[in-house]
């Protein structure tokens, strides 16, 4: 079993190279690490980190997004997240 901590890396680490503008296709490295993760349909992955960013902008469906990084100060490597309903 991974632990919170170790999942987050999993998912976010050196995973996307930054887009630049103009560029429209987004390279994911490193796919077979997410093997490790119980990735499935109605499966649950438990994740811990820090948020690093709330949107301030709700749509229409009012969730909440922000970014979860494995450190405070990672603005380069995260997750994005909502909160529904």
């Amino acid at each position: 079993m991974l632990s919170p901590s170790k999942a987050l890396k999993i998912l976010v680490q050196d995973k996307f190279k930054p887009l630049k503008r103009g560029i429209k296709k987004l390279v994911l490295n490193n796919i077979d690490d997410l093997k490790q993760l119980p990735l499935s349909l109605g499966s649950e992955v438990e994740l811990e980190g820090y948020i690093t960013y709330v949107s301030k902008t709700r749509g229409d469906d009012l969730d909440v997004h922000f970014n979860l990084a494995q450190n405070s100060n990672d603005r380069k490597n995260y997750i994005v997240c909502e909160i529904q309903n």
